[in-house]
């Protein structure tokens, strides 16, 4: 697992180290609300019910004349700069990947371009040991209901409707993220609809437990509904809040939506 190697000490002191690179980076970043406006326009969502849980994952764009190289004197092991010597983030918006307790472990900066996420290959940073949103823990706490998708934007839109939500952060569940579902009292899972996340319902390929569910939709072209994101933008706030409520209730292991 992340860090199982290292001592408090250790651990502490590389969370205190990239803390002050995110203050840094936040205190060098263009306003909060044109950085939100800006993912609102690109992505299509609209501010109002997106402004607020963006906010909390802390968005943000780095302004033209940002000066990088300060950040390197925090050590090569935070990973923000890559082999060649250039800031990994770059024009793109940036947001921290965080453990339970709220510290930051790594970066990811997002861009509608054909690498769509750049992660810090940061020393205490594994997709397969970690979800995106564990910082959710302190107010969910052991024991909770919560729902498991692909993507950051997927967790990111459940989470505006006042929802907890996880993001493998791909497609794939490790051993490791199998044993963190023993945090929760019920799962409700929501892989993409696509050829992927259709096998990993039909092989339960997430390994869910017995009493938690997955969820799928049929009826609509994937074109158009691809992933709980769209569906979530698609359709009117209250009517998917009332909708994935009740799948929070359903005893069926798959349960199924019919356009």
């Amino acid at each position: 697992m992340i860090g199982c190697m290292l001592s408090r000490k250790e651990y502490a002191d590389y969370c205190g180290r990239f803390h002050k690179a995110w203050a840094y980076m936040k205190k060098n970043s263009v306003s909060t609300n044109q950085t939100i406006s800006e993912i609102c326009e690109i992505r299509g969502y609209e501010y109002e019910r997106m402004s607020g849980t963006l906010e909390k994952a802390e968005f943000i764009r780095l302004n033209d004349d940002f000066q990088a190289e300060k950040l390197k004197r925090l050590g090569d092991d935070l990973a923000l700069f890559n082999s060649k010597g250039e800031f990994r983030l770059s024009g793109r918006y940036i947001f921290p990947v965080k453990d339970m307790l709220g510290n930051v472990l790594a970066l990811i900066g997002w861009y509608p371009d054909e690498k769509k996420y750049v992660t810090t290959p940061s020393k205490l940073f594994s997709k397969s040991c970690l979800f995106y949103g564990m910082e959710q823990m302190h107010r969910l706490g052991l024991g909770g209901e919560v729902f498991l998708v692909e993507g950051i934007f997927d967790s990111l839109s459940i989470r505006s409707l006042g929802y907890p939500a996880l993001a493998m952060m791909g497609i794939s569940a490790s051993r490791y993220k199998i044993a963190l579902y023993s945090l929760f009292k019920n799962i409700v899972a929501i892989p993409d609809i696509d050829e992927q996340g259709s096998k990993v319902i039909k092989f339960d390929k997430w390994s869910i437990p017995r009493n938690s569910k997955y969820f799928r939709w049929t009826g609509i072209s994937p074109e158009i509904v691809k992933d709980i994101d769209t569906f979530i933008h698609s359709f009117e706030e209250d009517d998917v809040r009332e909708l994935l409520s009740e799948i929070r209730l359903e005893k069926k292991h798959i349960v199924t939506y019919e356009f």
